[in-house]
């Protein structure tokens, strides 16, 4: 049991010591409290359609998340793409202005 906590131990050290450069430079810079970005309202034209599924050639289904123009989609047009691809969980974290939030 000793071990296992002097292991815990060690590894929240490791942790705070990979932290501790992100985070001085946030407090110096005055960023942790007032960060450099705004939140707006999503605009109102962008539909997002979550968990679409899609058929491939070998059987499967991958889940996709569809983010394109309301009126692009009322007309039926088809319009480009840009895709990204990852191994990650699809649901991004919901921010209360966001249009999942």
């Amino acid at each position: 049991m000793a071990l296992a906590t002097l292991r815990r131990i060690t590894d929240l050290r490791a942790a705070a010591r990979s932290v501790w450069p992100i985070l001085r430079r946030a407090v110096l810079t005055g960023q942790l409290w007032n960060p450099q970005c705004v939140l707006t309202d999503p605009d109102p034209d962008v539909l997002c359609e979550y968990d679409v599924r899609i058929p491939m050639r070998d059987g499967f289904d991958i889940t996709v998340n569809v983010v394109r123009s309301r009126r692009a989609a009322a007309a039926g047009e088809r319009v480009p793409v840009v895709m990204c691809a990852h191994p990650y969980d699809n649901h991004p974290p919901a921010h209360p202005r966001s249009s999942r939030g």
